[in-house]
């Protein structure tokens, strides 16, 4: 009875969005207010962060971690995928509206592979581009942008699959094109499932990413105002281990400063990470002011990563995820040479049950870095302990 009490706590977590009112930020930048927020506000539920954190402690006590990933080769000598874990609660094999987000100015209807190329290469602002359920073999892009309040939505239900053949096949979907929003399907079998290469405000919901040979999503080339929320990601890194993280931010750091990726006011929220290699989300170094919240996080599976967050972007909120399972720490920052990052970033209610030898939160170079652990923070099983500075109180 207990655990089923607890399975259902957790369910309840994950998909619902307590009042954003009085959770501590102190270092967060007002940066976020001119983020991808103020494009598609996040619903928001009735619920106190009193009993969210309540919650959390008592769902917190039994989670257990995954299995794991089965370790016998499968014929193509790739991994087998594994579950979603229980944990994480009951996920809707598709959304359960199936209309695109906003009001379309064209309504493009498409079947095949054929036609989502044509759809994608004569995109408009304010298309609602439409998939059938099917598969949709290839690699497609667009480079078409929206504009404010005519978004180009590309969407469908998650029976609608762009597979790309295999692992080390390309990008799924490429996206360098602003305000694009991806809704609903399926991405699978390529090197990377959706990469957001320049285009801003670009919003991916919903999506259902897996079978990548590296990322599951990325977001490089200045492509700042990105939201990545509801969706799930899982059984990437096939072919590149290191590279096989859930949502990757940011490319790694050249020299100078003047060589930073600089993907600003990211938000990735509500999403369900499981079966990675790395970790589940990458901030690289040159990203600022950006909100990770209430996010799932299974770290079972991880052989090159050692946290499930690798934050080196400055002025991040990190709130209210749920993390299970990691052979290091649960949170890490890293102050990236003497460029000035990983810095001013908040941790805050977030709950960890480590089941490793570090730390539920690991601050590189405390002293230099202003970075702050609040202590509504919950952290079990972490041999380390809660952090490696001391938590900052609730004011």
């Amino acid at each position: 009875m207990v655990l089923v009490l607890s399975l259902f706590i957790v369910a309840y977590l994950v998909f619902f969005t307590p009042s954003e009112e009085n959770i501590p930020t102190p270092t967060a930048t007002a940066a976020l207010e001119n983020s991808a927020l103020s494009w598609t506000p996040l619903p928001v539920a009735t619920e106190t962060d009193i009993k969210r954190t309540a919650e959390a402690a008592d769902a917190a006590r039994d989670m257990t971690p995954s299995t794991g990933v089965d370790s016998s080769a499968s014929p193509a000598g790739m991994r087998e995928p594994a579950p979603m874990p229980e944990w994480m609660g009951r996920i809707e094999s598709s959304p359960v509206n199936t209309i695109c987000p906003g009001a379309a100015s064209r309504h493009v209807p498409v079947a095949n592979a054929q036609e989502l190329t044509q759809a994608l290469e004569t995109a408009q602002a304010g298309d609602q581009i439409v998939l059938a359920p099917g598969k949709y073999a290839g690699n497609f892009s667009i480079s078409a942008s929206g504009e404010q309040g005519k978004q180009i939505w590309i969407c469908g239900p998650r029976e609608a699959v762009i597979d790309s053949g295999g692992p080390a096949n390309g990008t799924a979907l490429m996206i360098t094109g602003s305000m694009v929003g991806v809704w609903g399907i399926s991405v699978t079998n390529a090197q990377t499932g959706i990469l957001v290469d320049g285009g801003t405000q670009v919003q991916i919901d919903y999506v259902a990413v897996s079978t990548t040979g590296g990322a599951g999503i990325a977001f490089q080339s200045n492509a700042s105002d990105g939201v990545v929320q509801d969706s799930l990601i899982h059984h990437t890194g096939l072919t590149a281990g290191s590279s096989g993280v859930g949502v990757s931010v940011g490319a790694p750091a050249g020299a100078s400063p003047d060589e930073l990726d600089q993907n600003d006011n990211m938000r990735i929220s509500r999403t369900r990470i499981w079966d990675t290699p790395a970790e589940s989300i990458r901030v690289r170094e040159g990203s600022t002011g950006g909100l990770l919240d209430y996010n799932s996080f299974d770290g079972t599976a991880m052989t090159t990563g050692d946290s499930w967050v690798d934050l080196r972007g400055n002025e991040y909120v990190v709130r209210g995820n749920v993390g299970v399972g990691s052979p290091g720490d649960g949170f890490q920052t890293h102050n990236v040479g003497n460029l000035g990052w990983g810095k001013q970033n908040t941790f805050t209610m977030n709950t960890v049950q480590l089941d490793g030898p570090g730390y539920g939160f690991y601050i590189q170079d405390p002293d230099q870095t202003e970075n702050a652990v609040i202590c509504d923070n919950i952290v079990t099983r972490a041999e380390s302990g809660l952090a490696n500075v001391e938590c900052v109180q609730n004011t």
